[in-house]
């Protein structure tokens, strides 16, 4: 399977929006297959110890030999949040993040950036 062409259709959301990654996908064998499109979101700028990688959203896409299409995955930002134990709550920081597209957590595909704004508009690169 090849994966091309990401496009990230908010790359500055802030907390409580929804954004749609878009990609194609095509299946290059000589036979009909089924791939599951997974999305990983990683943040090494965390003042809180996480995950090097943290899967957010995947997609199964059955294809016949060939075949090209398009898949949308939506990704809620309010997922990306840390339970901030001195607040006691869980809280979407400002700042970069990188989401990565692959066939798992170790076949990474495609990438891209988004910058989350805080409420206040700030955004921590």
């Amino acid at each position: 399977f090849e994966y091309s062409d990401l496009v990230i259709d908010n790359p500055a959301p802030t907390a409580g929006e929804t954004i749609a990654l878009s990609l194609n996908l095509q299946n290059t064998g000589k036979r009909e297959g089924e791939e599951v499109v997974q999305v990983y979101v990683r943040d090494d700028w965390s003042p809180e110890p996480r995950p090097l990688k943290r899967l957010k959203g995947f997609e199964r896409v059955h294809l016949a030999a060939g075949e090209n299409r398009p898949v949308r995955i939506p990704l809620l930002i309010d997922s990306l949040a840390y339970y901030d134990e001195a607040r006691s709550e869980f809280r979407v920081l400002p700042g970069e993040y990188e989401i990565q597209v692959g066939a798992s957590s170790v076949d990474i595909r495609l990438s891209g950036t988004i910058r989350v704004h805080g409420e206040d508009g700030g955004c921590r690169s």
